[in-house]
């Protein structure tokens, strides 16, 4: 191998082997310890052809990473850093770029995170884990494997790098023990239930309309430095030691160099750097609450039923029962799901699948019925005080965007109230009030009794340990605000809310994304808006803090252009009927030749609801297919 060495200031260069370079870089890392090995990335252009990277040390403490750029060209490849620069010919480079990073490995230039202070064998001999992964992810003295065991993530971010692992990294994991590797992951480095519920919104995979707001300084600069190409809930899955921190940005360096062009606008390599410690407090690897939960963590049962009150956007409420039992062939942690729920409406959807559970508390289910919903899967965690889960469940085709959001309790579980509708009572009528729960006792009128003045119970229509249904009237002296339920001593933790009149309707989301079809693997994605009553609360004006949300109401649906532009001529293409709040897109992914520049059949129009003289409208962007699903 021919390797030289360039002086900046004379530009002479000296002709070096392998083994003068050796003890060079051996002084080097004496001098400047904690060096890294980086990785090249290929830029396609004219030839030659033209190759960038980065090697990259850290400080003996972990803290400031120094970069040592490389550039591959028709001449050889160049190592820079401060004031010597290293050639080696291009001709060598493939042939001993291996045998130089084993080099550097050799001498321990890559830089190893603080172990964890517990001392116990997370993945001692006999686990997937130990068996898959310690080839890179080398044991150290304690048994600790490096890098896995200073990062802690929800189930569905190891499964992102795991499954990175497998495609970069040719990770040698079989498909049957792909789901035994994250559960043996996310046994110990898991979030809390407290962790988790910050990020739940993520881990569902309908065409989700939620839009994440930075609430600070700090989390501006990370949407700012972050989130053009990450949701902030992904980041927030991530807990990690400082040293891990500063690994993940060197990760976006030397895989994906194409950041710092992309993020021009900014100083992007000094900007993430100087964001690792604001992060490593802000989600660090290691802290009590975590410590605390997991030390007092026990095993759930969750065979037996389980009573389930739920809400369906755009269907209604609905109440019903699981019934869950251990499938021991499938593996530890494994069940088999069967679920039936009635709507309001009268309807009964039976489903049933099967479901795993990763860190004891999150539950994720595939369950397949035979009518139109078709298959859905959830996402659900588990409260195991009260046990009780609550989460999400979503269709897996999201043209119609169908999803429900609910809570189940095992019924041998301690009494509660799971939920109450309808949510908010007119004053100066009587309404037929219907509570979900578990163990509920048997009740009179006078056993139910409210937070506020004027409300009571008339009349008792069914009374059972999963159901009561009763008539509540409510009169003028209850006023208006949040409402408090008692059932014989036991609290319902929702809240119910009371109201003179509705002064306004709003609409749910206030802007919608859906996605146009791109053949059978991608299909249509639609939007389902709810409509619902407004009270102005005690301010007596609306769109203010005080305003109280009320049920959904029937509203009358059609879509209007949202002008951007002159011309603005999306509504042509974009417009077809809404049915009970519900868009879905007519268009598929194409240019369209009667449209300016053959443009797709994608735009912004406005979805507008009226009731009763009142409308509220929100922005519909539709757009295009969603290739990458699973990049969150």
């Amino acid at each position: 191998m021919n390797v030289y060495h360039e002086n900046k200031e004379t530009r002479a260069h000296e002709r070096w082997s392998t083994a003068q370079i050796v003890p060079k870089l051996e002084l080097w890392n004496q001098q400047k310890p904690g060096y890294g090995c980086g990785i090249f990335s290929s830029v396609s252009g004219e030839q030659p052809s033209v190759h960038e990277g980065l090697f990259y040390r850290q400080n003996g403490k972990g803290g400031n990473s120094n970069g040592i750029i490389f550039r591959l060209q028709a001449g050889g490849v160049f190592f820079e850093s401060n004031g010597m620069k290293i050639r080696m010919d291009r001709r060598n480079v493939m042939r001993e770029w291996k045998p130089i990073c084993l080099i550097l490995l050799l001498m321990g230039m890559l830089t190893l995170a603080s172990a964890p202070a517990s001392g116990e064998i997370l993945f001692p001999d006999g686990t997937l884990i130990k068996q898959k992964c310690s080839a890179c992810h080398k044991p150290d003295a304690q048994g600790q494997l490096d890098v896995l065991e200073h990062t802690r993530k929800t189930p569905e971010e190891w499964k992102v790098v795991v499954d990175r692992m497998i495609r970069i990294n040719s990770l040698p994991l079989e498909n049957e023990n792909f789901n035994s590797v994250i559960k043996e992951l996310s046994a110990k480095l898991c979030l809390s239930p407290k962790e988790m519920s910050a990020v739940a919104y993520l881990n569902s995979d309908e065409n989700s309309q939620y839009r994440e707001i930075p609430k600070d300084k700090l989390e501006e600069r990370i949407f700012t430095s972050c989130v053009r190409c990450h949701t902030y809930g992904k980041i927030v899955s991530h807990k990690n030691t400082p040293e891990q921190w500063a690994e993940n940005r060197n990760l976006h360096l030397g895989y994906y160099p194409t950041v710092i062009p992309q993020m021009r606008e900014m100083d992007w390599a000094l900007e993430s750097k100087e964001l690792i410690e604001p992060l490593s407090k802000l989600l660090p690897f290691d802290n009590p609450e975590w410590k605390q939960w997991i030390q007092n963590r026990k095993k759930p049962d969750l065979t037996g039923e389980w009573i389930v009150a739920g809400y369906q956007p755009g269907k209604g409420y609905y109440e019903g029962s699981y019934a869950i039992k251990a499938n021991a062939a499938a593996g530890k942690d494994e069940y088999s799901i069967e679920k039936e729920i009635r709507y309001e409406s009268g309807t009964v959807l039976k489903t049933s699948g099967s479901g795993t559970l990763y860190s004891e508390y999150h539950l994720r289910y595939a369950l397949s019925s035979k009518d139109a919903m078709g298959k859905t899967e959830g996402v659900f965690d588990l409260n195991a005080d009260h046990m009780a889960f609550s989460g999400k469940w979503w269709a897996v085709v999201q043209d119609k965007n169908v999803f429900g959001n609910e809570m189940f309790s095992h019924s041998g579980s301690s009494a509660k109230i799971l939920g109450a509708y309808p949510e908010a009572l007119q004053t100066n009528q009587t309404h037929k009030v219907t509570m979900i729960g578990v163990n509920l006792p048997s009740v009179k009128a006078a056993d139910i009794t409210f937070s506020k003045p004027g409300i009571s119970v008339t009349k008792i229509i069914q009374t059972g340990a999963s159901k009561i249904v009763c008539d509540v009237n409510v009169k003028t002296e209850a006023g208006t605000g949040i409402l408090g339920v008692k059932v014989k001593g036991i609290a319902y933790d929702g809240s119910m809310k009371v109201y003179a009149k509705i002064d306004a309707i709003k609409v749910f989301p206030e802007i919608g994304r859906a996605r146009v079809s791109c053949g059978s693997a991608y299909p249509w994605q639609g939007v389902q808006f709810v409509a619902r009553g407004i009270s102005a609360g005690p301010d007596g004006k609306v769109g203010t803090e005080d305003d109280l949300v009320l049920n959904p109401v029937d509203a009358k649906w059609s879509l209007a252009e949202e002008k951007t532009r002159k011309d603005d001529d999306d509504l042509k293409y974009l417009t077809t009927s809404v049915v009970n709040g519900l868009y879905t897109p007519v268009t598929t992914y194409g240019p369209i030749a009667s449209r300016s520049q053959g443009l797709e059949g994608t735009g912004l129009i406005k979805i507008v609801a009226t009731f009763k003289g009142m409308e509220s409208s929100s922005r519909l962007a539709v757009t295009v297919p969603d290739f990458i699903p699973h990049l969150k």
